[in-house]
C-alpha cells in the first residue's frame, strides 16, 4: 500500500495549541483523505480525519509511524478522532521518522506545532 502526502498546511488558531496542521493523504486505490493534527501538550497529539474506508489505512500508517498504541478511534459526524500519546523526550526520533516517511516539509511543520509547549 502506497501513501503519498500533499504539502502540510500549518494554520494558526486561537486556542492553547496555537497551531493546527492540515494535510491530505492519497492512498493507492482510494480517494484522498483529509486530516488534521493538533498538539495539546505533554505528549498528547490529536488526529482528526474524514471517516472513510481508507481512513483505517491512514490510521494504521500513523500507528506504525508513532510506534505507539493509539487511543481507540471515536467517530462522529463524518470524522474519526484519535489521540496519539508519545514520550516528549523522544521527539527528535519521532521527527526523524516523520521526515523519512512523510518528507522534510512535514518534519518542519510537526516541529513547529510540537515546540509550542
Amino acid at each position: 500500500m502506497k501513501i503519498e502526502f500533499g504539502d502540510p498546511f500549518l494554520r494558526g488558531v486561537r486556542r492553547v495549541s496555537k497551531y493546527e496542521l492540515d494535510g491530505v493523504a492519497s492512498i493507492e486505490g482510494f480517494k484522498p483523505v483529509n486530516f488534521t493534527f493538533c498538539y495539546a501538550g505533554a505528549g498528547d497529539l490529536r488526529l482528526r480525519m474524514n471517516a472513510f474506508e481508507q481512513s483505517m489505512k491512514l490510521y494504521g500508517f500513523f500507528k506504525e509511524l508513532f510506534g505507539l498504541s493509539l487511543a481507540p478511534m471515536q467517530g462522529g459526524l463524518g470524522s474519526l478522532n484519535v489521540e496519539l500519546k508519545f514520550e516528549i523526550e523522544k521527539k527528535d526520533a519521532l521527527l526523524h521518522r516523520i521526515e523519512k516517511d512523510m518528507g522534510i516539509e512535514w518534519r518542519k511543520a510537526f516541529d513547529k506545532i510540537l515546540s509550542v509547549y
